[in-house]
């Protein structure tokens, strides 16, 4: 059972208890389901493979969890990145983990579009909110995109994300994160 299974498995309990509450948005299980489902089938009409990379650059916010397991629905990888840094690191990051998807919120759309030059692999841009030049608005991108389980197998040591260090002594680098050690994880705070 992969981590986004889990949103499943709530749904089939509860599926009218709230998953996700965050200041004045909230869903249940089974809307959260259908909206990962959205975006794993979405990402994969535009061409997601397995194992491809999706960067996510934004502050915490209420697509942070759908994001995550819709990524991994899909059978991809989330690499999020710190908001924090220069334009330059989110640039090197974002080359860094080969990525053709980037979704990010709305704060970072002048960041992006002033970097386009150096990332030029990335061809899908997905913005929270509002859309930019040539960027996709991600509600739009969801209600186009079918409810229906994108049936994409994945294992417990199949990648789940990409974290990255401090990088107290160089740029930061990616550590590998598989569904089994955010279950392991999980069973420790438990």
């Amino acid at each position: 059972m992969i981590i986004p299974d889990y949103v499943e498995r709530h749904v089939n309990l509860y599926p009218e208890k709230q998953a996700i509450i965050f200041e004045d948005r909230q869903c249940s299980y089974l809307e959260l389901q259908e909206r990962v489902y959205r975006l794993a089938n979405g990402l994969i009409k535009l061409g997601l493979k397995e194992g491809d990379r999706v960067a996510f650059l934004a502050e915490n916010c209420f697509e942070f969890l759908e994001i995550y397991f819709g990524v991994a629905k899909a059978g991809g990888i989330v690499a999020p990145l710190n908001y924090r840094l220069l334009a330059k690191d989110i640039a090197h990051l974002i080359n860094y983990v080969k990525t053709e998807f980037l979704i990010l919120g709305a704060n970072y759309a002048d960041m992006i579009n002033f970097i386009r030059g150096d990332i030029a692999k990335v061809k899908h841009f997905i913005t929270l909110e509002g859309s930019g030049e040539n960027m996709i608005n991600y509600d739009q991108f969801l209600a186009d995109s079918p409810t229906k389980n994108p049936g994409i197998k994945r294992e417990m040591e199949d990648l789940f994300c990409l974290v990255f260090t401090g990088g107290t002594t160089g740029r930061p680098k990616g550590a590998m994160l598989t569904h089994r050690n955010l279950y392991n994880t999980a069973l420790s705070f438990i």
